[in-house]
């Protein structure tokens, strides 16, 4: 079965000589409120979804940037900037747990009130066959890969916080658990179309069949690659 990773292009002629495309929140925005994207973010970073809509007025789109269905938006809530034409996409495929939170988007003073965030929860951590999988240790921007053997994800979680112990207490160089090849035993649900693997891989993988209408519906603002470092039985 063939998997691929969906992306969002970066400057491309496509999306314009910029990224993201989105730059920044508009003057005047408030974290600090209860119901701001941060707010939103201080909960969500839990693996959860708050009880309560983000203010989600408005977001600026670079000048240089041009208007895509997908727009590029840096965030450290794992999710999707979308118009409605992909969001009425993505919702005839199997997702993993999401939500979808209407924005404002402001391109040259002209405010477009066709773009939703779509926040995804994704973590199959729990269905990575470890011992025939294959990772690494890196520094910053995978400097310096070294193999290392996880035998489960328990085996992960304690070497992950080794590395971290070393970094913050021994002071030594940081370093990071990555997956250079991934195998998903029989237990996943290969019913998803769409889903993220999370911790060690942040990549978001797709169905051929979500694939493929990405293309014949012309979605602009992604990139499509093949997702040759994942098996799954």
């Amino acid at each position: 079965m063939q998997y691929y990773i969906f992306k969002e292009s970066c400057a491309t002629e496509e999306t314009g000589p910029v990224y993201p495309q989105i730059q920044r929140w508009r003057s005047g925005y408030d974290d600090d409120k209860p119901d701001s994207f941060y707010s939103y973010y201080l909960i969500a970073k839990g693996g959860a979804f708050p009880d309560f809509i983000p203010n989600m007025d408005s977001l600026l789109l670079h000048g240089k940037a041009k208007t895509t269905d997908l727009l590029s938006f840096a965030t450290s809530v794992t999710g999707f900037m979308i118009n409605k034409k992909l969001k009425m996409l993505f919702e005839q495929f199997v997702f993993p747990p999401h939500r979808f939170y209407q924005a404002k988007v402001i391109h040259k003073q002209v405010q477009i009130n066709d773009y939703w965030f779509m926040h995804i929860i994704s973590d199959y951590t729990d269905f990575v066959d470890y011992p025939k999988s294959a990772f690494i240790t890196s520094g910053f921007s995978n400097s310096e890969p070294k193999p290392i053997t996880l035998m489960s994800k328990q085996d992960y979680i304690n070497k992950a916080k080794q590395l971290q112990d070393n970094s913050f207490i021994k002071k030594l160089p940081y370093r990071s658990i990555n997956a250079k090849k991934i195998h998903l035993n029989e237990k996943f649900n290969k019913d998803l179309d769409f889903f993220q693997i999370n911790r060690f891989d942040i990549n978001f993988y797709m169905s051929q069949e979500l694939k493929d209408a990405i293309i014949r519906n012309g979605i602009t603002g992604c990139d499509i690659l093949p997702a040759d470092n994942l098996i799954i039985k």
